[in-house]
């Protein structure tokens, strides 16, 4: 009788884990992957909701006008990096003007020619650079003044490479060359974009 008995109980506890074994099989290959679909649907809706959103904020009357303002930010962001090609013919006056303030010594200035004109027309409709090679003697505090210069400027003035080396005759003063460039725009092309 306890044979039997403990026959019994040996087979409802093996019943009951290859029930259980079973029954994670299942929900493994049948729920998660419905768990994922489900998923899916609900980021397809939420992605749909927000396009429905939108459109209706589009409809609105103060939608248009706040796009606009923002396009026109924008715009403005955009001069801060890219002069108009008529103000680049004064590039090389205006970093001369901030090297003197800056009290350098023994300026020169040459612009670099990389295509006809000195600027390179890119593929992106108008866009170019004109480059300037800057040289001149001063002590670490006159180029660090400088640089913070030509840091603030807008349009922006990129120093694409500079050069600093002590002074031959060790007077304490530093001879660097500087190779600039802005990003220029020709004014036909600005008219047309705007």
């Amino acid at each position: 009788m306890k044979k039997t008995r403990r026959n019994y109980w040996l087979g409802v506890g093996v019943t009951w884990v290859a029930f259980a074994l079973i029954l994670g099989v299942f929900t493994w290959l049948a729920v998660f992957p419905q768990r994922e679909r489900i998923a899916e649907v609900e980021r397809s809706a939420l992605a749909g909701r927000e396009q429905f959103e939108t459109l209706s904020l589009a409809s609105s009357d103060g939608w248009r006008e706040e796009r606009e303002s923002e396009l026109s930010e924008l715009r403005e962001r955009v001069n801060d990096f890219v002069a108009e090609f008529s103000d680049s013919s004064h590039f090389s006056f205006v970093v001369s003007e901030m090297a003197r303030s800056s009290q350098v010594e023994s300026l020169s200035s040459k612009p670099v020619v990389r295509a006809v004109g000195g600027v390179s027309e890119e593929a992106s409709g108008g866009l170019g650079e004109q480059r300037l090679r800057l040289s001149f003697r001063c002590d670490f505090e006159e180029f660090v003044e400088l640089l913070n210069r030509l840091e603030r400027h807008r349009p922006v003035v990129f120093v694409d490479q500079f050069i600093v080396e002590s002074d031959e005759r060790g007077v304490g003063k530093l001879e660097a060359e500087m190779e600039l460039a802005v990003i220029v725009k020709r004014a036909g092309e600005q008219q047309d974009a705007g």
